[in-house]
């Protein structure tokens, strides 16, 4: 196999050059990042050594010559009749015959040689080259023909815009848009713009204009010099046909082709732009000691590191920017929301946005390096022990794997948690593998009171993320020692939330007063619910103002068994009906509504708005305190049975309590008392958050299922059901229907208003009642009202009987009005 080293002038005075079908469109022209940065590069690569008269190499070009034994027969076939001639020619001389003859070189009607190159790998090198000849040689005027050699025969579009460019194509150094000049020639057809290779060779020119556009026609003659006589611009040429590829194996080789990846071309800008960067060997190290972090995180399916690598130094570069950007006024500008948010993504980001902003500088960078080199040698292993910590079930030995693995997107926490972990490593300065027993002990303790002021924090917005970075920063200097430097109260720790401030302040004091307090606290800080929050345990544990350890053990231990999943979650909500029982421990949402208290705890918002609202008010701690006193831990289930058995609950507390399934419809467990003062006993169960959604009156609601159970199997086939309603013109109410009788389709609806239940008889289309049941209406008590029979009734126990009643006599009446019409009918038989 041999190459030859060659550049695009010699290559097309030899040979045309034709982009064959199986190849891509041309994409240096695309609009997204990562091709602008490379085409940005590449053109000023080109035109920089072009300037600078220094070589420049485009590695290599493969491709297949076509039609060069054709070529060879011709030039035989030439040799043979030039010699012909010559004999002929000294013949007529002897005889004083004067001839003259010429043999034309062998070149298709084009003037093209025969031989055609058909580029496998080098096509966008080859067209941006292309362009670059074309650009240069209409700035001085002369176009040359040769150009016209090139050609692209993936679409008509292209090939004719390659000819026509060539044949008429010009431009003017006064001209602004390459693209609206070419575009307002009649040669040039408005349909080529939707071409995907004609519109990226369109960008390309303008980008080499807008580098070449102001430079003078002498400046440009020495470029074309140097493009065609000097060979500063090379690359180096194979041919296919030497290694006696077949077609097939021509197009599976152009199918495996791709760009270099992104942490590619990022690498090989560092090493081009900071080369005098003082961390030792750390060009070697990138391509070895540290790919092993990388490679341990991989997911199994995966066999390249890159976009991990990637990730890393964005994450890297996120860290730094933030801790030098000052928030002012509480909000970021529109600028830095965007760097925050360009850093975060996922896509390429341009060397020329980095430089601009300065996001891999070198303090970056050093931090980037110190901390892959203190992690080598397995030091991300034993890291990686060393975050033993269970928060909400999540290990966060998963945030070093999000850290150096490529799939994962951090959440806002996971990154400023991550960062608290550089800090500390990087703070601390000693190999990790290297750490002894008190570097342990410190890490692990940083880390506990890094995640939970972090975890514990709405960190949301970019703003909020940049806020948070600063504050772990700021708090870096203690990371070597944190309990004796947060127990001191001049040391302000900014941004997080004062009341877990305060807390971690209180805990560090416990610990450093009795070593014992600490893992006994870290027990139940990992607890799936009070996710680090356990002040008001402590509280529980706290008389006159001294927090005993073991009554601290004795509450965290049944508190932990109430608020576990097993119990918390349960279908029948055993713990709720339990604490409903023994207090009234509903929190208040507005001055109407209140909370049975979601269990859910998958984010923040859902704790915060919860449980820990209930944990935070004085007022219920001392039933909580004494309710958590009925608990034993060993058999739980039946102590919240026994607390139930044993409640003395009335009204809707004893509702709810003995009816689960109202729990179960108050989806985001909310009660409301649209009219607390008149009717304190009015109680509607909310669907949703708001009352404008589907909702249901509890006493009804419960009547409905009651009678169910008890009287109503009497009944059937008749429908017992529920109208729901939403908004507030319509009170919700239960229904038994119906009866037909004659022309009258009768139903009996339940309501509750707050004092006492009413039963109203009616017809479904509002239609008189008749004679019989009107009569038996009104000898009960009934009164009407407009067109419907109603009745108060005081209690449950008697609208029970009433409505048994009821139901009875309408069945009865059909039941009658049935032999009736059988009589009928046998008669008239």
């Amino acid at each position: 196999m041999t190459t030859t080293a060659t550049t695009f002038w010699k290559l097309i005075e030899d040979h045309s050059i034709e982009i064959p079908k199986i190849q891509r469109d041309y994409t240096y022209g695309r609009d997204d990042l990562k091709v602008k940065q490379i085409r940005k590069v590449f053109i000023e690569k080109l035109i920089k050594h072009l300037k600078s008269n220094t070589p420049l190499h485009l590695d290599f070009v493969y491709g297949k010559l076509a039609g060069l034994t054709n070529v060879q027969q011709a030039m035989e076939n030439r040799r043979a009749i030039g010699g012909l001639l010559k004999s002929v020619f000294s013949y007529a001389e002897t005889l004083n015959i004067k001839l003259e003859y010429a043999i034309s070189d062998t070149r298709n009607a084009a003037g093209a040689p025969i031989t055609t190159l058909l580029p496998l790998d080098g096509q966008q090198r080859l067209t941006t080259l292309f362009l670059l000849h074309w650009y240069i040689s209409s700035r001085i005027g002369k176009a040359p023909a040769i150009l016209g050699r090139f050609t692209y025969n993936t679409r008509k579009n292209a090939k004719d815009f390659c000819s026509e460019l060539v044949k008429k194509g010009t431009i003017e150094k006064e001209t602004q848009d390459i693209e609206q000049s070419l575009a307002n020639n009649e040669w040039f057809f408005a349909g080529w713009k939707k071409d995907p290779t004609v519109k990226s060779m369109l960008i390309v020119l303008n980008e080499i204009h807008n580098n070449l556009g102001n430079e003078p026609e002498d400046v440009m003659a020495e470029m074309w010099h140097k493009l065609t006589i000097q060979d500063v611009i090379t690359f180096s040429f194979l041919d296919t046909q030497q290694l006696l590829m077949t077609d097939e194996l021509y197009v599976k080789m152009n199918a495996r082709g791709k760009q270099l990846t992104d942490y590619e071309n990022m690498k090989a800008w560092l090493q081009e732009t900071h080369t005098k960067l003082l961390v030792t060997m750390w060009e070697e190290k990138l391509d070895t000691v540290w790919t092993d972090l990388f490679w341990f995180y991989r997911e199994p399916a995966e066999f390249e590191i890159d976009d991990a690598y990637y990730k890393f130094f964005k994450e890297m570069a996120l860290n730094q920017y933030a801790v030098n950007t000052t928030v002012v006024g509480g909000n970021l500008t529109e600028e830095q929301i965007e760097v925050v948010n360009i850093l975060r993504g996922e896509d390429f980001i341009p060397h020329s946005y980095l430089e601009d902003k300065k996001l891999f500088a070198e303090p970056v960078l050093i931090d980037a390096f110190c901390f892959l080199s203190l992690l080598e040698n397995e030091g991300y292993n034993r890291l990686t022990r060393l975050l033993t910590r269970n928060l909400n079930g999540e290990q966060l030995q998963d945030i070093v794997k999000i850290l150096f693995g490529s799939k994962a997107i951090p959440k806002l926490w996971d990154r400023v948690f991550i960062f608290a972990i550089t800090r500390f490593v990087i703070n601390t300065g000693i190999a990790v593998t290297d750490y002894d027993s008190n570097c342990d002990i410190q890490f692990k303790r940083w880390v506990r009171v890094a995640s939970n002021l972090i975890y514990n924090k709405t960190i949301d917005s970019p703003t909020l993320l940049l806020q948070a970075l600063n504050a772990i920063h700021k708090m870096t200097p203690y990371s070597n020692d944190i309990y004796l430097q947060i127990v001191d109260d001049s040391n302000r720790i900014p941004f997080f939330d004062k009341s877990q401030v305060d807390e971690e302040r209180k805990k560090c004091k416990l610990i450093i007063s009795d070593p014992n307090w600490e893992s006994l606290l870290e027990k139940y800080e990992q607890h799936s619910y009070f996710y680090a929050q356990v002040s008001f345990l402590l509280e529980l544990a706290t008389i006159n103002s001294v927090t005993d350890i073991h009554q601290f053990a004795y509450y965290a231990e049944r508190a932990a068994v109430i608020f576990s999943d097993d119990i918390l979650l349960r279908d029948d909500f055993l713990m709720q009906r339990a604490l409903l029982a023994h207090h009234e421990y509903l929190i208040e949402v507005n001055n109407n509504t209140h909370s049975l208290i979601l269990s859910d705890h998958g984010t923040l918002r859902l704790r915060e708005e919860n449980w820990r609202q209930y944990f935070r008010q004085v007022r219920h701690m001392p039933n909580f305190k004494d309710f958590l006193n009925k608990i034993d831990p060993q058999s739980t289930v039946h102590s919240l049975q026994q607390i139930i058995a044993n409640s003395d609950a009335e009204g809707w507390r004893k509702l709810i309590i003995d009816h689960p399934k109202v729990i179960s419809y108050c989806k985001d467990r909310r009660l409301q008392w649209p009219n607390k003062i008149d009717r304190p006993n009015w109680v509607m169960v909310l669907g949703s958050t708001k009352r404008s959604g589907y909702h249901v009156e509890l006493y009804s609601y419960c009547f409905l299922m009651d009678f169910a159970n008890r009287f109503f199997k009497n009944f059937a086939p008749l429908k017992l059901k529920y109208e729901y309603v939403k908004g507030g013109n319509m009170p919700p109410y239960a229904y038994v229907g119906s009866w037909q009788i004659e022309d009258i389709e009768l139903y009996i609806g339940i309501y509750f208003y707050g004092e006492s239940y009413q039963l109203c008889v009616f017809d479904n289309d509002d239609q008189p009642l008749d004679t019989l049941t009107v009569g038996m209406l009104t000898s009960r008590g009934y009164t009407l009202k407009q067109s419907y029979y109603i009745l108060d009734i005081a209690d449950a126990e008697n609208t029970y009987l009433e409505l048994e009643e009821l139901c009875t006599f309408f069945n009865n009446r059909l039941s009658s009005l049935l032999v009736e019409q059988t009589d009928v009918t046998e008669i008239n038989t």
